[in-house]
């Protein structure tokens, strides 16, 4: 698992991690008592997510600590739309994870409350050695690091290295633009 991390990606990688966790726990009760493995077979998580602005803290009478808004709303809605045993993301999340994760396109879907269907993907994985595809703004457009490849390349060794070792890294960058 090589990732970069942000709130972002943090979201799906926890998703991978809750499937991984579900599957281990079956296999673990069903192998403990297999009396069990009837009744934990069929159990899948699914798992929606969107990215954006909600608003969270205690609301209602119950004073109840929850988040509401229209980003809840999609995610849940993504959610449902979701396979059991799978993750799906909007294209708000996407992208801010495309590069780290393998996802593979769905068809759109229609949800309550939204005039336009609404782009979701699968995530399928972790890329392995994965690092951020950065943009201006403008999706699709990659704008290549030109003369610093030998700083590319000290900078991915970090990164290996950290990974390998697990251990943290401070890398300080200071050149002209």
């Amino acid at each position: 698992e090589i990732y970069t991390l942000s709130l972002h990606d943090a979201l799906p990688i926890s998703a991978l991690r809750i499937h991984s966790a579900v599957e281990a726990w079956k296999q673990e009760l069903s192998s403990a008592d297999p009396a069990w493995k009837a009744h934990v077979d069929g159990l899948r998580l699914r798992i929606g997510i969107n990215t954006g602005p909600a608003l969270v803290g205690a609301v209602g009478t119950t004073l109840e600590y929850t988040a509401i808004g229209d980003t809840v709303n999609l995610a849940s809605r993504v959610e449902g739309a979701a396979a059991p045993g799978s993750t799906l993301i909007s294209h708000d999340t996407y992208r801010h994870v495309r590069g780290i994760f393998e996802v593979s396109a769905l068809e759109p879907i229609s949800v309550k409350g939204k005039s336009e269907p609404v782009q979701v993907y699968a995530v399928n994985g972790l890329k392995p050695h994965s690092f951020r595809m950065t943009t201006r703004g403008i999706e699709g457009i990659r704008t290549r690091t030109i003369g610093r490849d030998a700083e590319l390349a000290r900078l991915e060794s970090i990164f290996n290295d950290m990974y390998t070792h697990r251990q943290t890294q401070l890398v300080n960058i200071v050149a002209e633009a």
